[in-house]
């Protein structure tokens, strides 16, 4: 009732012929295409008779006038990653109070930035804290409820992990049921660092993954509830272009080396390679790959001769490059299907594109 004494304030307006609900309109003040509907179902025109503007109309109903509704413009692959981004860099500055003895009352901010070095001249070092405040440690259950972490992910939000979708599932421990974030070392309680740990609620791989192939190899795991950020847990920027222009990208994750390592965090600079290349070295991959590597879906990276450390790797992990427009920021170029063989350095490791999957991964994270 309310709305429709509204427009009773505003009825002389503009009539586009006699058009009924559901019928295409244009709405000439905005120059946009539009749906004849109830005022009550327009945000625009709400707005309008909150203005005591007039709404353009379609025609005059029995009960209430329709109104031409504009159709808001559809946002373009990216474009929601590329604003979350911006709101995720943010959280790059924490603001805190003065003390009550202070000169002065204002809010001060403290840059909680944690990349101590230029992001690919790394050399293949245990991570600092904070520098990685996306990374993932995903759990599982062995068969006396104990928690083992056999695969990695990447935040993309305040309830979604990006993974690999062979990690949702393994035969030895069954589904992924824990996510941890910011976290240094999976065993070390006293390394500086604030872990934060979740029950996963939904596992979602992508519609196309059939396994045992590893096309189309990625996943997303909602969390029981929203995570906590902090200068520990931020989450990560996706990449949106196809062409990757870097030679060079930071592959991170845990158990990458031997012995006591395992259990670190760590990251080493990659270098990417051309689809013919890492082909040729990958002579039967019948099995996990029957057409072979596919540019359109996969890219392919390899360590320095020098890094035949970089093995044994949690799957699922996140391959990045230093985000130019954003201050203190990585953007997630792939995620880790098939990781280094352990101590060659001529096998490359393999990684889901995430360009190519943008518009699922926009539409399930944020609908």
């Amino acid at each position: 009732m309310f709305i429709r004494a509204l427009v009773s304030l505003v009825m002389v307006s503009l009539v586009t012929g006699q058009l009924t609900a559901g019928d295409t309109c244009f709405h000439e003040r905005l120059q946009k295409s539009g749906v004849c509907m109830l005022p009550e179902q327009c945000l625009d025109a709400l707005e309008d008779l909150m203005q005591a503007k007039r709404p353009q109309l379609c025609s005059y109903g029995i009960n209430s006038p329709i109104v031409c509704c504009p159709i808001p413009k559809k946002d373009a692959i990216g474009d929601k990653s590329a604003n979350k981004c911006a709101d995720y860099a943010k959280l790059v500055y924490i603001t805190y109070e003065t003390p009550l003895l202070s000169i002065s009352n204002r809010n001060l901010t403290r840059d909680e930035c944690g990349i101590k070095s230029n992001p690919l001249m790394v050399r293949g070092n245990d991570a600092f804290v904070k520098e990685l405040p996306h990374m993932v440690a995903i759990g599982y259950e062995d068969a006396v409820g104990r928690k083992v972490f056999e695969c990695s992910g990447s935040l993309i939000s305040d309830q979604f992990v990006l993974t690999a979708a062979h990690c949702l599932h393994t035969r030895q421990f069954g589904d992924a049921k824990y996510a941890r974030f910011g976290d240094l070392d999976l065993k070390d309680t006293n390394d500086g660092a604030y872990p934060q740990e979740y029950r996963v609620e939904e596992r979602i791989a992508h519609p196309d993954y059939k396994s045992p192939s590893r096309y189309h190899d990625l996943a997303l795991l909602k969390l029981e509830r929203a995570v906590l950020f902090n200068a520990y847990v931020r989450p990560i920027c996706l990449n949106s272009r196809r062409v990757i222009e870097s030679e060079k990208a930071i592959f991170s994750g845990w158990g990458i080396g031997y012995g006591n390592e395992k259990n670190r965090l760590r990251r080493f600079t990659t270098s990417l390679m051309s689809t013919e290349d890492c082909q040729k070295r990958y002579p039967d991959t019948r099995k996990l790959y029957r057409s072979g590597i596919t540019d359109d879906w996969q890219f392919c990276a390899t360590s320095r001769s020098d890094q035949t450390g970089l093995c044994n790797a949690h799957a699922g992990g996140p391959l990045q490059v230093h985000n130019e427009e954003q201050y203190c920021m990585y953007s997630l170029i792939g995620v880790t299907s098939l990781g280094n063989i352990c101590g060659s350095a001529n096998l490359p490791g393999v990684y889901t594109r995430v360009s190519h999957y943008l518009d699922w991964i926009e539409k399930t994270v944020w609908p």
